[in-house]
């Protein structure tokens, strides 16, 4: 799914509630403002909690040595280059319980 069958779905979704969404690009804010909150606490608090669905925590992955073959133009054999890899954070999600159990639930469903 893209994002704009994303906001579009988020936008049908609100308006069978009965609550207004003005469009598209009022749903995009919201929703970009939610990313934008979720990934400053993430920054100041490095662990974000949402209960009953899970939890979003960064961390840093270690430095690392790869070794990377590459062929010259015109050459058969192949030459090795030795670099690090500097550290980098990651956002790592696991779901939560309630969350399994309705992605479950609706997937026997259907």
């Amino acid at each position: 799914m893209r994002e704009k069958d994303f906001l579009r779905l988020y936008v049908d979704l609100y308006r069978e509630k009965g609550e207004k969404i003005a469009s598209a690009k009022v749903a995009k804010q919201k929703i970009d403002s939610i990313w934008e909150t979720l990934i400053e606490s993430l920054l100041k608090e490095k662990k974000v909690i949402f209960k009953g669905i899970g939890k979003f925590e960064l961390r840093e992955t270690n430095p690392r040595r790869v070794v990377l073959p590459f062929k010259k133009k015109g050459e058969s054999s192949y030459m090795l280059e030795k670099k690090m890899i500097p550290p980098k954070k990651i956002i790592k999600f696991a779901a939560g319980d309630n969350l399994k159990k309705l992605l479950n639930e609706k997937e026997c469903e259907s």
